[in-house]
């Protein structure tokens, strides 16, 4: 844990604006910030190289949460496959927002479905906890949840499940928020959202490879599946 040599606050990597050639810190209180470029010409640059090293590895071992396998959305509706036959090329599912049975083509449904994740498995996704999420709702930041009953209506004991579009703008929306002390510069440094690339290989759609730089060494490239 890093403290700020002038207020003594808390220090944290401004993920943001830090490279594999220059790592940049600020300060949660006064705003000061520290820059290492490179990184390998001070001891306590390399210190930082290294926990960043380590929180790369922790970030692609995280276990990939694919969600649920029972429940899916289409078209903005939660939907639950009734039956499904690969002769025909037809399904028949159960439209839970709608309250009603619909059939449409296997093919259209497999490239139109998006997973269903609860609001515990979106919390862990977006780096929040579990009862964050319902403040985050009532302030208005982020959107409700659907319900799993007519017309996405969310009571008590009802389970409501959110998609892949919803998890994508929740997390759009967490990384336009600042964290810390306000910056001059009204610039926004946020540490805790997950970026687009992390969060594209937690939900199993990401592939991580490695390319070779012009000095030999092989630097991690996110690609998002197809």
């Amino acid at each position: 844990m890093l403290f700020c040599k002038k207020c003594n606050g808390r220090v944290f990597i401004d993920r943001q604006y830090t490279t594999v050639d220059h790592i940049e810190t600020f300060c949660t209180m006064c705003g000061h910030r520290n820059f290492y470029h490179p990184p390998m010409e001070s001891q306590e640059g390399k210190w930082l190289l290294l926990k960043e090293k380590s929180r790369a590895k922790s970030t692609i071992n995280e276990p990939v949460i694919k969600g649920k396998v029972r429940v899916w959305f289409l078209n903005g509706d939660l939907v639950r496959v009734h039956h499904k036959s690969r002769s025909t090329g037809m399904i028949t599912f159960y439209n839970i927002t709608k309250d009603r049975l619909e059939t449409c083509l296997l093919s259209d449904f497999k490239k139109n479905k998006e997973r269903a994740y609860s609001v515990a498995e979106t919390a862990v996704l977006v780096n929040r906890h579990r009862k964050y999420i319902p403040t985050l709702i009532k302030q208005g930041k982020i959107p409700p949840p659907v319900g799993s009953q007519l017309n996405g209506e969310r009571h008590w004991q009802v389970r409501a499940y959110y998609s892949e579009s919803h998890v994508r703008e929740i997390r759009a929306i967490l990384a336009s928020i600042h964290i810390g002390q306000p910056r001059k510069d009204k610039l926004i440094t946020n540490n805790m959202t997950p970026t687009s690339q992390e969060l594209t290989r937690r939900m199993g759609d990401g592939i991580l490879t490695y390319t070779k730089t012009e000095d030999g060494r092989y630097i991690p490239v996110w690609s998002e599946s197809i």
